[in-house]
């Protein structure tokens, strides 16, 4: 007669907390970049007060020499000098439009066009911003001062307007108008109203409609709220985003643009002027979400962000250089930074992104998350929250076979019962019901009937003390006649 005792002594299994990402960098810890300007300003003419992507390239203002230089695929330098007196500028805005192409630059003088060495005027009426859209059939957006307002157009490429809107913002704070990306909409900032106010704009009937409106928080009345826009999909929730610029007290906010806008998260800087220049990353910052950049040229400081969580970089620039006063994502690897007090005349730099950060896209998916806690998206998988957005550094709590309905399988003792399909201490039936995934069965001796399992929660099957698990034994012996 054969006889098989096991004797497993198990005790409490350990629970051990899931690999964590360090906290992200403050501003002691800034990245440092050495950049070589890849545009340098004439001595007093504030280059890289504008910059604005450019036909793959750039374009820069320099409104103190009434001047603006255009980099269309990144490499034909075009410029634009006007003569004009009574302290009157162009340059404070600038925009490229993909038909013909036309190039822009606007300020007090009001607004040029076409040029290389020289331009024609197309108004001398003053304008606060000019912006153009990426996608064919879509006109030029103008916001121009108007007596105690600002009169929004909408222009043709032959200079016809086919609507306009007079916004009750004052002539001294301006507003600023952008298309959102691949759309027909277009948001306008309107500090002085402390507004931002989305449209949608019909090709083929000219007709506008306002869908949208956005609030500064009551709590946060910046007299600058709206001076800054960058549109992408930084959030888990529908983008992409809306991302409003209120750099007076140094903040960001970060809206979902639907019918009803929720503001998403806030962003908080480390001074004033943080805020006055936004771009989004076009390259995926992990879980398919986009990176947001925030110039901070009161400290020389960019901020890339993923969700709310940011990383400052630094450039070895001069204290007075503003850097980081305009920004511009050039094409998928490239953005254009102005630092318009840059040595005697300001500059315009350029960088990869990868150039700007240590580290590619975070390990994750999106997910809405309490920052810094713990977060899983299942398969026994765990992680930390990462900016709100994404779980990230996910590590399993044990191997794909041992995960059930979200938990760890584990060995049960058999409590030194015979191991031949009867009943386990009352706790399940070993007969091969129930399959452990090979992690015990005896030696063989009790195949085809492994032993039954036990799930523990939210615990890892590797963290075991060794003062807990004592032993394990197993134990076989072979009666027969002597």
């Amino acid at each position: 007669m054969r006889f098989v005792t096991a004797v497993v002594l198990v005790g409490a299994v350990a629970c051990s907390n899931p690999t964590e990402r360090e906290p992200v960098g403050t501003l002691q810890q800034a990245n440092v970049r050495t950049l070589t300007p890849r545009l340098k300003g004439a001595a007093g003419s504030a280059t890289g007060w504008s910059v604005v992507p450019c036909l793959g390239g750039f374009a820069a203002g320099a409104p103190f020499a009434s001047h603006a230089d255009f980099f269309p695929m990144g490499f034909i330098d075009l410029h634009m000098t006007t003569s004009v007196t009574g302290g009157r500028t162009i340059g404070t805005t600038v925009a490229c439009q993909p038909r013909g192409p036309v190039f822009l630059a606007g300020g007090s003088a009001g607004l040029y066009e076409n040029f290389d060495g020289g331009g024609s005027v197309r108004s001398f009426t003053a304008v606060w911003s000019i912006a153009s859209a990426e996608q064919a059939g879509l006109p030029l957006l103008v916001a121009e001062d108007a007596t105690n307002s600002v009169l929004l157009k909408l222009v043709d490429d032959v200079g016809t307007v086919e609507w306009s809107l007079r916004l009750f913002s004052t002539s001294s704070v301006g507003a600023y108008a952008t298309w959102i990306p691949g759309t027909t909409r277009f948001a306008v900032g309107d500090p002085s109203a402390q507004r931002v106010r989305l449209y949608t704009y019909e090709p083929n009937t000219h007709v506008v409609t306002m869908d949208g409106e956005l609030l500064a928080p009551a709590a946060n009345p910046d007299p600058n709220f709206g001076l800054a826009l960058a549109f992408g999909d930084v959030n888990p929730a529908a983008g992409p985003e809306v991302i409003v610029g209120a750099p007076f007290y140094g903040t960001v906010f970060v809206y979902n643009p639907a019918s009803t806008p929720q503001l998403l998260f806030t962003l908080s800087g480390p001074g004033q002027g943080f805020g006055n220049a936004l771009a989004v990353e076009p390259g995926d910052a992990g879980g398919g979400l986009r990176a947001l950049w925030v110039g901070a040229p009161t400290l020389n400081t960019l901020f890339r962000y993923v969700g709310d969580a940011g990383e400052p970089t630094s450039v070895d620039v001069p204290d007075a250089s503003v850097f980081g006063f305009a920004l511009a994502v050039e094409n998928a690897s490239t953005l254009a930074i102005g630092a318009p007090l840059w040595g005697d005349g300001g500059a315009v730099f350029e960088a990869s992104f990868t150039e700007l950060i240590d580290g590619g896209a975070l390990n994750g998916p999106q997910q809405q998350c309490v920052v810094n806690q713990p977060c899983s998206v299942g398969g026994c998988r765990r992680g930390r929250c990462h900016g709100g957005v994404l779980c990230v550094d996910l590590v399993p709590k044990c191997a794909i076979d041992l995960c059930v309905n979200e938990e760890c399988l584990v060995p049960n003792a058999d409590a030194g019962f015979v191991d031949a399909g009867a009943v386990d201490a009352g706790e399940a039936l070993d007969a091969g019901t129930t399959n452990d995934a090979g992690v015990t069965r005896d030696g063989g001796t009790s195949a085809p009937f492994p032993d039954s399992v036990a799930f523990v929660s939210n615990c890892s099957v590797g963290a075991f003390s060794p003062l807990v698990l004592l032993a394990l034994a197993l134990l076989r012996r072979q009666w027969g006649p002597k």
